[in-house]
């Protein structure tokens, strides 16, 4: 027997263990599943949280385009004035929030503090629940 035959004879049982076993690929994928379903929990309640950050971007520039009004017109727009005073000249357009509800404002409001308010109905798209998003408390 020569020699090539002889490495031959021992590698062949090496060669024939280089797949994986059906338990292996199994578990492997058992494993995606369990880090895929943790990530998507995990991404899902982003999207809420994200909206609400927006919304409250959105009201702090709406509320610096009213003080710049403001300081042009000696006073803010009256309730029946409303966001659309703003529009061409401080906006181009005025934004609903991130739940397609237009924001609310009221002016005056009888605070000297809070000249007017200006508020998202949050989430549920409702206003005078607890998760509106007031200007003034962000």
């Amino acid at each position: 027997m020569t020699l090539t035959r002889i490495a031959a004879r021992h590698a062949a049982p090496t060669a024939r263990r280089r797949g994986f076993t059906l338990l292996e690929i199994l578990l492997v994928l058992a494993i995606l599943g369990v880090l895929a379903t943790v990530a998507a929990v995990n991404l899902i309640g982003q999207g809420n949280s994200a909206r609400i950050k927006a919304a409250g971007q959105q009201l702090t520039t709406l509320k610096q385009q009213l003080t710049a009004y403001s300081l042009d017109k000696g006073g803010f727009p009256t309730t029946q004035e409303g966001l659309q005073v703003l529009v061409p000249n401080y906006m181009e357009q005025i934004p609903g929030d991130p739940w397609q509800t237009p924001f609310a404002y009221v002016a005056p409001t009888g605070d000297p503090n809070r000249p007017f308010d200006l508020k998202s109905a949050g989430p549920d798209r409702q206003f005078g629940t607890e998760d509106d998003i007031n200007v003034w408390a962000l």
